[in-house]
């Protein structure tokens, strides 16, 4: 065995440091209104750092964690390079769900992004049904407020 073939471990270990060095990805974003019918991610690509093979990124990886118990589930079919998704599923009113995403190259993933949060809310419940009373000149119109499914309501309008 020669010094050549000792050399040649050392320098691919540090190429493999420089290249995982630069997988720093955005955090993905919310690209939809936060339904409980559907969420759409998006993230960026990656700037490609050269034309070399190895270097070039073979897919992204976005995860999502289903609320408190911290249980990451891929989103992405490994082998696709898209930068969006649209989950349909899954979802309920008023729980936080949360994002993560990182790609990946011959050598092996690059570390997550920040994570995004997300809680998706619903349409509110039908009021209840107003109840008048005429005081001398003036009408009073009430109701009991409705449940906001995970977001808060802010105003009512009423029609006469």
């Amino acid at each position: 065995m020669d010094s050549d073939d000792l050399e040649e471990p050392v320098l691919m270990r540090d190429y493999y440091k420089v290249a995982r060095a630069n997988f720093k990805i955005n955090p993905p974003v919310e690209t939809s209104f936060p339904s409980t019918d559907f969420i759409t991610i998006s993230w960026d690509l990656i700037p490609e750092a050269s034309d070399v093979a190895e270097e070039k990124i073979l897919y992204y990886s976005l995860e999502w964690d289903q609320g408190p118990i911290q249980e990451w589930q891929e989103l992405t079919i490994p082998g696709s390079i898209q930068t969006t998704i649209t989950q349909t599923s899954g979802f309920s009113s008023g729980i936080t769900y949360s994002y993560r995403v990182r790609a990946r190259d011959i050598i092996g993933y690059g570390p997550y992004s920040e994570i995004l949060s997300i809680v998706p809310k619903a349409l509110p419940d039908k009021a209840s049904i107003p109840v008048t009373v005429v005081e001398d000149i003036r009408v009073k119109i009430s109701w009991t407020k409705p449940s906001g499914n995970g977001a808060e309501i802010n105003k009512f309008r009423v029609y006469i």
